[in-house]
């Protein structure tokens, strides 16, 4: 699993004007190893190439929203849209909306990453900032092979899995073989 090198929370209100994708500003540092991380501007900026897992989610306040509007939450690389949750309504409904998003990239050192949201319910949204555990956004780098200590005292034990016709295989630090 990769360790974490930043982790940030949203602890401030932050308006979503309709129709608009919008950096969310994740403000309080939490966790942050290498200096990647601006909370003033929200941006991850990357001083390691790598592979990474990017996690983040959020919460839109409980209003009113009409069938067929729909809210998202959007992964960033180098102010590209890269990855993206999104959420459309099968019913009217006056409720919280949450959004999640995991994703893997890979990243060279000076990429950016960031998180915006989108919503177009016809007036602006302000996302809700209360019970902090819904307002996340980490980052965190895989390990390269050469970074994997092997020896009979040390051992990195390390998985991935990867999906194939609905059938799970894995990748074990092992044996470096899939397995079925």
């Amino acid at each position: 699993f990769p360790s974490h090198d930043m982790k940030a929370r949203k602890t401030t209100a932050q308006s979503i004007p309709d129709i608009t994708q919008t950096k969310v500003i994740y403000d309080q540092e939490l966790l942050e190893d290498n200096g990647e991380y601006d909370p003033t501007t929200a941006v991850f900026t990357t001083k390691r190439a790598g592979w990474y897992q990017v996690e983040a989610n959020f919460i839109f306040d409980s209003v009113a929203w009409t069938a067929t509007k729909s809210h998202e939450l959007s992964v960033y690389k180098n102010g590209t849209m890269y990855s993206q949750d999104r959420n459309q309504l099968d019913a009217a409904v006056t409720d919280y909306k949450y959004n999640r998003h995991v994703v893997t990239l890979p990243l060279a050192v000076g990429d950016t990453v960031a998180i915006y949201a989108y919503q177009n319910r016809g007036a602006a949204t302000n996302l809700y900032t209360t019970g902090f555990q819904f307002f996340d956004f980490s980052i965190a780098r895989f390990p390269s092979s050469s970074e994997l200590v092997v020896t009979p005292e040390r051992q990195n034990v390390w998985a991935a899995i990867k999906w194939t016709n609905s059938a799970a295989a894995y990748l074990s630090g092992v044996n470096n073989t899939w397995t079925s």
